[in-house]
């Protein structure tokens, strides 16, 4: 959330509320005549001066009167409830709307986004400083271990270990299928020995022999004369293992065929095979046992070999050192994100010029609503005025007319309407004061985008190595 959003999302008159228009209020006239006619004014006015009554020292309204002042407030007290909501609602606003207050959020969002900016261009200062010293660690640690091993070329690595992991057990789990299949009835012992057999064999094959060939093939590389003899015997050595062991499948099936009691001949095959001098003809099972066998082989001693480079830890050397290089982009990525988002800050404050404009707008509406309404309500108490002395008036003159003695003093003054009407503040003073206010919050905001700017301008050298970092311009 941004400066603004923040700002306007602490005000409480965020929403928008429609506030009652004058002409959305309604104040109806009293219905006097039907009233007359209820109490039997001119009746009773007459009954009453022949009585002398109101006395002449009287100083208060006769019954008569009094009903006519109690049906008059009881029929206007709801239209003059809605008039005070109204105006209230008005007031709210206008409150809610007062430049001042908004200055003084405004301020202290401000200053928070200051110590945002500072804070963060303190963190990605630091820690573009320790990712960078990390990342001249490692590339010194491969240079001196390039240096020491003289200056190989940087090793490669297609597949995770996993991976290479992952093929060795495969190949096992595929020739011991394989093995099953082409031996069938002619397993020994039966299912269970035959497949034993079956899996057993590539296991030594491919996991023990595959893996001192492969070790041995990677190591022949940078080795002494002397352990390059090793390796290669050690090479040659896996490699006759492997191969006994898959003419050992191909003699179980040839002696399974060749006789019934295949178990007395099986090893007198399996040693003219490994003589390369078969006693009996190698049918084509054999051959695909033996080929498959040894093809597996050869594919397993290739992948352990690459699972490291010849030099012990050259391999995690460079990955040590590539993953430091990752781990710095990305670092300079995110440090770049953020270092943009908040660089934003002066443009988000001057988004409040533009709010402020549309409140001068909806103020100088409501003080001028709120006049019409007041107005309107003030018009309708002078009109209930007029027609209640009216009919006050009427029931004196019968009173008057029918009386012995003087009448009361108060005969000769009108009803004036008891209770308060909340009037509101001249408007222009209002409107006057209002101005002022939002000129001195207009330079308000003006020194507090001028501040945020110069922050900003402290970030240009914080972001600038980041952006050159990524290549961007």
């Amino acid at each position: 959330m941004n400066l603004v959003e923040e700002l306007f999302a602490s005000l409480k008159n965020e929403q928008n509320k429609e506030l009652i228009l004058p002409d959305a209020l309604t104040f109806p006239a009293l219905d006097l005549e039907r009233f007359e006619l209820d109490i039997k004014l001119e009746e009773q006015a007459q009954v009453n001066g022949e009585k002398d009554f109101p006395t002449t020292e009287s100083k208060e309204f006769d019954y008569t009167q009094q009903q006519i002042i109690e049906y008059t407030l009881r029929t206007i007290r709801p239209f003059q409830a809605s008039y005070t909501e109204a105006i209230a609602a008005y007031n709210a606003r206008l409150a809610s709307l007062d430049p001042l207050g908004f200055d003084a959020r405004i301020r202290g969002l401000a200053a928070k986004k200051k110590a945002d900016l500072k804070m963060i261009a303190s963190q990605v200062s630091g820690e573009i400083y320790l990712q960078e010293n990390y990342l001249k660690e490692r590339e010194e640690e491969y240079r001196k271990f390039k240096e020491k091993h003289g200056n190989p070329a940087d090793p490669t690595s297609i597949m995770t270990i996993q991976a290479k992991i992952l093929i060795i057990f495969l190949l096992v789990m595929l020739e011991g299928s394989l093995n099953s299949f082409f031996l069938g009835d002619y397993m020994r012992g039966g299912l269970l020995e035959g497949m034993a057999y079956a899996i057993a064999i590539p296991l030594l094959s491919i996991v023990f022999f595959g893996s001192m060939a492969g070790i041995s093939l990677r190591k022949l590389t940078y080795a002494t004369p002397v352990k390059k003899v090793i390796f290669l015997l050690a090479i040659i050595i896996s490699t006759a293992g492997s191969l006994a062991l898959t003419l050992m499948l191909a003699a179980m099936r040839i002696s399974g065929e060749a006789s019934d009691e295949y178990e007395k001949i099986f090893m007198e095959v399996w040693l003219s095979l490994l003589k390369f001098d078969p006693i009996y003809s190698i049918n084509l099972s054999a051959i695909l046992l033996v080929s498959l066998g040894f093809a597996f082989y050869i594919i397993a001693m290739f992948d352990i070999k690459s699972m490291d480079h010849p030099i012990p830890g050259f391999l995690d050397s460079y990955k040590t050192r590539e993953k430091a290089h990752q781990d710095y982009s990305k670092k300079m990525e995110d440090s770049n994100r953020r270092l943009s988002e908040v660089a934003n800050a002066s443009d988000e404050i001057s988004m409040a010029f533009h709010r402020l404009q549309t409140w001068q707008m909806e103020y100088q509406n409501i003080i001028i609503n709120r006049r019409q309404l007041a107005d309107k309500f003030g018009a309708y108490i002078k009109l209930i005025e007029a027609q209640v002395n009216n009919l006050i008036s009427k029931y004196r003159q019968i009173n008057v007319q029918h009386r012995k003695t003087p009448a009361p003093l108060y005969f000769g003054s009108k009803w004036v309407y008891p209770e308060m009407v909340m009037e509101p503040t001249e408007s222009s003073e209002l409107i006057k004061d209002f101005q002022s206010k939002m000129q001195k919050v207009y330079e308000n905001i003006d020194n507090i985008q001028k501040e945020l700017e110069h922050e900003v301008k402290d970030l240009a050298g914080v972001i600038a190595p980041v952006r050159k970092a990524l290549g961007k311009p």
